[in-house]
């Protein structure tokens, strides 16, 4: 490696910029935000939500900062209402439709169930659910499955079904609220074929395998209604803008403000933090030469992410141009939630997030790569992530779900005030505005661009292997090695700026930053996106260099059908996108100043 980049900590500069933010950090002024948010539901569109809103604009005005902006935004957003079921042999089983899932308006439908198991993949979060139903008929009838993802639902209502049932993969008595749509925010007359064309229903796991077993005998029939509310809401969104003394760039924080019912740990204590590091940021401006935004969402919960791309989408140049790294603030400060082992960070910025962790809690985090999920809307801009979800349980006391510190109440009335933890708020929060103070007072950024170009080297080689010799890269692969050591020659003046504390407003020092968000737009949109920086992809798991995905499927087909001949002629294209990527990475690292 280049350099020690952690070594940015102890510059003269960074480190009185860290003591005064952590410093000012106040526990109980959090907690007192936290208990009004947790006194309102919530829900998008909701007089409540505004009502968290408003308190957050207030509460921004009163700390004086001054540049605090609220807008209305006119979404497309989901409410589930109400969902009953009622199997034969069982009576009434307790059940929740879902946001976006197609409502019968309460009209109930009968028909028979059939069990259709997962293949491959977890029940949730990951595995491809689109070859789920190519061996069983399930025309007319009501499935009920483990896999409740929504390509699943989708895939479920294409193959004919009249509703699908999901239930849990852990064990907790309880219903988790969830978004049946792929559609990331609002849908365009290109992505609104992929609502969902069935209605959809989630139960608990005790409950699925009671009907399972049933159904396994043959011949159950069930009777379903649902509730769904869906279409355009005004909705508000508020930013706070904290300028830097030398730069325009700026640090973005982000979370989302919608919940499901209270929302306490999901996400009242991100809002409390965004509104803790908005104050102490304006308090200590004069320790940063780079700016911090802040942002709260609307549309999340009931909107797949649909204040977050709207402001991707009516933001995006100055997104692109200044923005210095996305962190978004999701789920922090939930009791029990002690462990920093696994976080979000993107290549690029685990150096920087490790370090962190590891200077404010003694632990050692190991990197997750982000995931197409969380407000992650602004990969297409170019801008590097770091954090989503940080605190969280010891592993082994993992639920299955996707938040609150991974404790079973993620999604459910159970999210209330009682559920959040001041201590560990305030250390989640300490590690966000360290990252601040690291990213926003230093000489340049301590990012490692090589460890993005390696990642992209080693996919190449994965995908070239998967390919068994049916597709070439070895064009892309040597331009990766380029890139790399193009990234390497970047690193290595990152490195030296820090070392000698380079005065941030210099030259060279402005030189440096511009290459490395240069370098980031490049590489950023080529390891995340499909390929289209200016719309969102679908909310689901994708590989990385995504572009290339098909490689594999290419190895297991005729090599003389059309349908390889035509998906080789596809690959060629895409790979001259990677090609394009690599070359505007490595130009993008050269340094002149």
């Amino acid at each position: 490696m280049s350099g020690d980049l952690t070594a940015i900590a102890g510059l003269p500069a960074v480190a009185a910029a860290e003591q005064a933010l952590l410093a000012a950090i106040d526990p109980d002024r959090m907690m007192r935000d936290v208990e009004y948010l947790s006194t309102l539901q919530r829900h998008a569109g909701t007089a409540d939500e505004a009502a968290a809103f408003k308190h957050i604009a207030e509460q921004l005005r009163a700390a004086g900062i001054e540049e605090v902006r609220e807008e209305t935004l006119d979404l497309f957003l989901s409410f589930p209402v109400s969902g009953t079921l009622e199997v034969a042999g069982l009576g009434s089983v307790r059940a929740k439709t879902r946001a976006f899932a197609v409502s019968t308006g309460g009209e109930k439908i009968s028909g028979e169930l059939v069990f259709v198991p997962t293949k491959g993949g977890t029940a949730l979060f990951s595995g491809d659910g689109s070859r789920d139903y190519d061996d069983i008929d399930v025309r007319g009838k009501i499935v009920i499955s483990d896999r409740g993802r929504p390509d699943t639902i989708l895939a479920a209502g294409r193959a004919g079904a009249l509703c699908h049932i999901h239930f849990w993969a852990s064990d907790e008595d309880a219903i988790h609220e969830q978004i049946t749509t792929t559609i990331w925010g609002t849908p365009t007359p290109d992505s609104i074929g992929r609502l969902p064309t069935i209605p959809s229903l989630g139960v608990t796991r005790n409950d699925g395998l009671r009907i399972v077993e049933l159904v396994r005998q043959g011949g159950v029939q069930a009777t379903f209604s649902t509730v769904v509310e869906t279409g355009w809401q005004q909705v508000p969104l508020v930013t706070a803008d904290i300028p830097g003394s030398d730069s325009d760039d700026f640090a973005f924080l982000n979370g989302h403000v919608d919940s499901w019912y209270h929302g306490t740990t999901d996400n009242a204590t991100g809002n409390a933090a965004c509104l803790e590091l908005a104050r102490v940021a304006w308090a200590n401006r004069q320790h940063l030469k780079r700016g911090v935004r802040v942002a709260w969402w609307p549309g999340h919960s009931q909107g797949r992410y649909a204040g977050s791309a709207w402001y991707a989408d009516h933001c995006w140049e100055e997104l692109h141009d200044r923005a210095i790294i996305n962190i978004n603030i999701d789920s922090p400060g939930a009791k029990g939630a002690i462990r920093y082992d696994q976080v979000t960070m993107s290549a690029e910025t685990e150096e920087l997030g490790t370090a962190v962790i590891k200077d404010l809690t003694g632990q050692h985090a190991e990197a997750e790569r982000p995931t197409r999920a969380g407000d992650q809307s602004f990969w297409g801009h170019g801008i590097p992530s770091l954090y989503m979800l940080l605190s969280h349980l010891p592993k082994e006391q993992w639920a299955a779900v996707g938040g609150c510190g991974m404790n079973w109440w993620w999604h459910t009335e159970a999210d209330t005030v009682e559920t959040a933890d001041r201590e560990i708020l305030a250390l989640d929060t300490k590690i966000y505005a360290a990252t601040v103070a690291r990213l926003c007072a230093g000489p340049v950024l301590p990012f490692r661009q090589a460890e993005a170009a390696r990642e992209i080297a080693a996919l190449l080689a994965n995908y070239e292997a998967q390919g068994q010799g049916r597709f070439d890269l070895s064009a892309p692969r040597a331009r990766a090695e380029e890139a790399i050591r193009a990234a390497e020659a970047l690193d290595a003046r990152v490195g030296a700026a820090i070392g000698k504390d380079l005065d941030p407003a210099s030259e060279e020092a402005r030189a440096i930053v511009a290459a490395q968000k240069a370098v980031s737009r490049a590489l950023v949109p080529l390891r995340y996106t499909a390929g289209n920086n200016f719309d969102h992809d679908a909310a689901m798991p994708a590989p990385a260099v995504q572009q290339l995905r098909e490689i594999p499927l290419l190895a297991t087909l005729d090599p003389g059908s059309d349908e390889a001949r035509f998906l080789h002629n596809a690959l060629v294209r895409r790979r001259n996108a990677v090609m394009q990527a690599l070359r505007a990475a490595s130009a993008a690292a050269t340094v002149d100043a």
